[in-house]
């Protein structure tokens, strides 16, 4: 008779702990550009911001960059994207998106046939695998005799393409196909507004007053185009019972000195 053992062998299994990439996923909000009320007939500059966020996830740990593309908007722009415009109706203003609040810093896109490229984003994700990130968006518009209303333009559709993968990602004019388009509006509202400077009517210092003494003065007015305006002088402090009758009195005497006021 044959006996046979049966013999136990112990295998032993490691388990290796990995980490497995993540597809990047991220989210964009921009707040655009509100110039608010301005008289635009007379300033010479405005400036005005908003913030782009994102918020993505993916791989702990992993750095994403950001392409922020912004093209010329609704409204259009001028040779090699600058200036942008707003519009009512047919009539522009010119304005311009900055990437920091210096000169020349054009915030611009690498799918626009201009040189102004985006400023690269950048979020380092955390251990749980989310980050966020801000940046701010400059504004700058300069004055225009334009008349009042409210001038906007819309960044919607092909206006903006906001393109990002893990770094190194590099920016550029072919986006993936995780490239969304994130819109937002510039707007100013130029109000109805006059400026009046006047200045003195001096009858200068006579040596008597028994014959007829003229003198000038001017009125200057400047107004938004379109504006409808008028000009009226009331009686002055001192009364008057007629525009050629107007009177002038002292601090310190009851005396009055008949005069009047003709255009």
């Amino acid at each position: 008779m044959q006996r046979s053992k049966l013999g136990s062998v112990a295998l032993s299994c490691v388990l290796l702990a990995t980490t497995s990439a993540q597809a990047q996923v991220c989210n964009f909000s921009n707040t655009g550009i509100n110039f608010g009320s301005l008289d635009l007939n007379n300033i010479n500059q405005s400036t005005a911001t908003g913030t782009i966020t994102a918020n993505c996830t993916g791989t702990r740990n992993r750095t994403i960059t950001i392409c922020p593309n912004i093209g010329g908007g609704s409204a259009g722009n001028g040779p090699n994207g600058d200036p942008r415009y707003m519009t009512l109706g047919t009539t522009q203003v010119g304005y311009n998106l900055y990437h920091n609040n210096g000169v020349g810093q054009i915030w611009g896109s690498y799918v626009w046939p201009f040189s102004p490229r985006p400023p690269a984003m950048s979020v380092t994700l955390s251990g749980a695998g989310n980050g966020t990130t801000q940046r701010t968006l400059f504004g700058r518009i300069n004055g225009s005799n334009a008349p009042a209303g409210i001038y906007t333009s819309s960044f919607a559709g092909g206006h903006t393409l906001f393109d990002y993968g893990y770094a190194p990602y590099t920016c550029g004019p072919s986006p993936s196909a995780r490239a969304l388009r994130i819109p937002f509006s510039v707007q100013v509202t130029n109000i109805n507004q006059c400026i009046i400077s006047t200045s003195a009517m001096d009858f200068g210092t006579p040596s008597n007053l028994n014959t007829s003494i003229d003198a000038t003065n001017a009125i200057s007015i400047r107004c938004n185009t379109g504006v409808r305006y008028t000009v009226g002088l009331s009686n002055g402090t001192s009364g008057a019972s007629s525009p050629v009758a107007r009177q002038m009195t002292t601090a310190t005497s009851t005396d009055r000195i008949t005069y009047g006021i003709y255009t």
